[in-house]
Order: C-alpha cells, then sequence, then structure tokens
C-alpha cells in the first residue's frame, strides 16, 4: 500500500501533485486519472473529504472512459468511504455497490474484502450493528483466503466494535484486540492504537 502513516499521506501530497501536473503537461489521461484518485484517498485519510470527493469524482469518470475497471472499483470504494464519514449515506451505498459490483465482476478479491471493511466502518459510524457484524464477516472469509492481514484485521476490529454494542462487551474486545494485533504485525497502520 501506498499509505502506511498519515506521515506519508502528507508527505506523498506535493509528490502527487507534482505528478499530476507531468500528466496533465504531457497529455497522459491515464497517469491523470490515477493521480487524481490517489490525491483523493490521500485526501480522505487526512479528513479533508472535500477534496477527496472532488479528486474521486473526476478520476473515477477518467478511469471508466480508459476503461480500467479495477481501478473504478478501488476508487469507488474509497469514494463511498468518503461520502459515509462525510453523512451522504445514500451517496456511500451507492459507490459501495458499485465498488463491490467492479471488485466481483473483475475478481479483484483483496479490494473486495477492502470494500466490505470500510461498509464495516461506516455501518459502526451509524450505529448499524448487525449490518457492520454482516459485511466485516464478509470481509474476514475473503481476507482469510486471500492472506490480506490488513484487511482481515480491520474486518476483525469492526466486528469486535458492533459486537460490543450489541451488548457482548468481552466477545467485542476480544476481536478488536484480534484485529488489532494482527494488523499491528505487519508494522505501523493508519488509526490503528491499543488502549
Amino acid at each position: 500500500t501506498l499509505f502506511r502513516s498519515l506521515g506519508s499521506c502528507r508527505e506523498a501530497m506535493p509528490l502527487f501533485e507534482q505528478c499530476m501536473e507531468m500528466a496533465q503537461q504531457t497529455g497522459s489521461r491515464n497517469l491523470a486519472a490515477l493521480f487524481h484518485n490517489l490525491i483523493g484517498r490521500a485526501s480522505m485519510i487526512l479528513g479533508d473529504f472535500r477534496e477527496a470527493r472532488e479528486r474521486l469524482e473526476n478520476g473515477i469518470p477518467m478511469m471508466e472512459a480508459l476503461g480500467n475497471s479495477s481501478e473504478v472499483a478501488i476508487s469507488s470504494g474509497w469514494l463511498g468511504l468518503t461520502e459515509g464519514w462525510s453523512g451522504n449515506f445514500g451517496a456511500y451505498a451507492e459507490a459501495m455497490k458499485k465498488s463491490l459490483h467492479l471488485s466481483r465482476e473483475t475478481g479483484n478479491l483483496d479490494f473486495e474484502s477492502t470494500a466490505h471493511f470500510f461498509a464495516g466502518a461506516v455501518e459502526n459510524l451509524y450505529g448499524n450493528w448487525e449490518q457492520s457484524v454482516a459485511v466485516s464477516t464478509k470481509c474476514n472469509t475473503i481476507s482469510a483466503r486471500t492472506g490480506n492481514l490488513i484487511n482481515n484485521g480491520l474486518g476483525t476490529s469492526f466486528m469486535g466494535y458492533a459486537t460490543f454494542m450489541l451488548g457482548e462487551p468481552e466477545r467485542g474486545i476480544r476481536l478488536m484486540r484480534e484485529g488489532i494485533a494482527r494488523v499491528e504485525s505487519i508494522g505501523p497502520c493508519i488509526g490503528i492504537s491499543v488502549s
């Protein structure tokens, strides 16, 4: 992954902007679309939802025009996460539906599991505990098959939080700790801490 910490996102932004300028100067639609999407993802991580939405909404149609369904799936998931955390539940649901459909269509299991953990995060935000458990379980089933420890750990953490909120505090705390330990086993990651 390109973003291992908030600091690396901040550091990457000037480089991404320079690459975007070069892509525009050279007329490379593929690179321009890619850097719109990368800047959108970094902006989302940094909490600049307006910039994230604007960049992703520009980059996704460009990738669609280029026929890059895998990148459309990935960036649609990031747009869904941005919309969900911004309070736009309808736009979140639409973007996640597109992301999951294209992830399945292209056979991108890693991003299908990512889309599910994104959904788990947003469903927790809205207090939809049962739905969070359901999508987090899907994330874990897929990520266990692919060996993606980040997705599996985050899915387990979101499932743990929802389980805690559903009235099973001991099981919820155990799941959250297991998920965090899984992610931490591969090194520093955004937003993961043990308290």
